[in-house]
């Protein structure tokens, strides 16, 4: 294939493409137009650079350049059923006749609106005139995405004002998931957060394995990155991107399963004494009395009543804490439950929901200062009246893989 280049003021503009791939679909659903730039004495410029050097209006001059060879090159490239991601400076896709010149310039190379996913690049100021031209793309039938979320100014409201269609989730946040706890944690729930917005996850700059196999756990739906294609000029096999998504589903399998062991072993005891707790008290027994077996177990923090409404029944049974504990202290104006109603968490819900069945929460930070909770919990009637007894085990977050 012959190479595609493009001049701008004595810099060569080269088009190069880098796979994305769907993780479920296992593999490319189109790739992002990348531009590289050289002197004519063949030195290379970074394109950042090439843009910062150019005034507000060369700046958008040579973003049309870009776009133009990019979708040439996506011309050559692209099957009918994928996706070119083309990222687009603020400022020209805020222009009045930005749309109209874009259909023009797409059907100009047998491409479809629906093809072009339009990357939003990180803006300064009010957001509201690119949502309307997000808006407008949209009516014509163009794909767009948020580029770059979770640096700099990324945040939610962000994404409720622009409604992409797909957010891309920078390699700087998933660096922090990897190598921080709190941010581990995080990257999961806001990729869930996103799905709830209605848009799609890209996960980029994936560059090894373990970080494929992470972002897997975190339900993405689609990755980019180094271990997946390299930007080139044309086309890679994906044999070995589709292998290594392949160990992803393996490796996310195989946590599964251990997760699902953990459940029906480590839990067994806990369910089975929390079960035998409420026969108990169904048959007369006063709680203290019943629920005493569950404080002689491991990992055994505290257990507790609630009524059919979710207010605390009497007093908790816990461990003795100790009030040296750095966690104690901080926490100490949320230890005293009495007059509490926790009807509003999900585990009471799903117990009443489901009567006389033990149900287990994921790993969550209790509100009394543990550094983790796993609550089990089980409703049945006493004395004709619904009640819901709960039992809170302690988590160390590190020991959960």
């Amino acid at each position: 294939m012959t190479q595609l280049t493009a001049l701008y003021k004595g810099d060569v503009l080269t088009s190069v493409f880098q796979p994305i791939f769907g993780m479920l679909h296992r593999r490319p659903v189109g790739g992002e137009a990348l531009l590289r730039v050289t002197k004519e004495d063949g030195t290379s410029v970074n394109p950042l650079a090439a843009f910062a050097q150019c005034s507000a209006s060369e700046q958008i001059e040579l973003d049309w350049a870009c776009i133009r060879l990019h979708l040439q090159h996506g011309g050559r490239l692209l099957g009918p059923q994928e996706w070119l991601f083309l990222n687009v400076l603020p400022q020209t896709l805020s222009h009045p006749w930005y749309v109209a010149e874009m259909l023009e310039q797409v059907a100009s190379v047998g491409l479809r609106p629906q093809q072009i996913v339009i990357e939003v690049l990180e803006s300064e100021g009010d957001n509201r005139p690119l949502a309307d031209a997000i808006a407008a793309l949209r009516a014509e039938g163009f794909v767009t995405a948020l580029d770059d979320f979770g640096i700099r100014r990324s945040n939610l409201d962000r994404i409720a004002l622009l409604a992409p269609d797909i957010v891309k989730i920078d390699r700087e946040f998933l660096n922090l998931a990897m190598t921080r706890r709190h941010f581990e944690r995080l990257l999961p729930t806001l990729i869930k957060l996103i799905h709830e917005t209605g848009s799609l996850v890209v996960v980029e700059g994936i560059e090894t394995q373990g970080e494929l196999d992470f972002v897997a756990q975190c339900n993405a739906d689609l990755v980019q990155g180094f271990l997946l294609g390299k930007p080139i000029e044309g086309r890679a096999p994906p044999q070995a991107a589709v292998g290594s998504i392949d160990q992803a589903h393996d490796a996310l399998a195989r946590r599964r399963q251990h997760e699902n062991e953990y459940q029906s072993t480590t839990l067994a005891a806990y369910q089975a004494t929390l079960r035998s707790a409420a026969q108990q008290m169904m048959a007369g027994s006063p709680f203290e009395s019943a629920a005493s077996a569950l404080a002689q177990l491991p990992f055994f923090t505290r257990v507790y009543l609630l009524n059919a409404s979710g207010y605390q029944v009497g007093a908790v049974i816990e461990t003795p804490s100790n009030e040296e504990n750095g966690n104690y202290a901080r926490f100490a104006p949320l230890r005293n439950p009495q007059g509490a109603r926790w009807g509003m968490r999900p585990y009471f819900s799903d117990a009443v929901r489901r009567p006389g069945e033990v149900v287990v929460t994921e790993p969550y930070l209790g509100i009394i200062g543990d550094l983790g909770c796993v609550t089990l919990a089980i409703a049945f009637k006493c004395k004709d009246e619904l009640a819901v007894m709960g039992v809170d085990l302690s988590w160390r977050w590190e020991e959960k893989n």
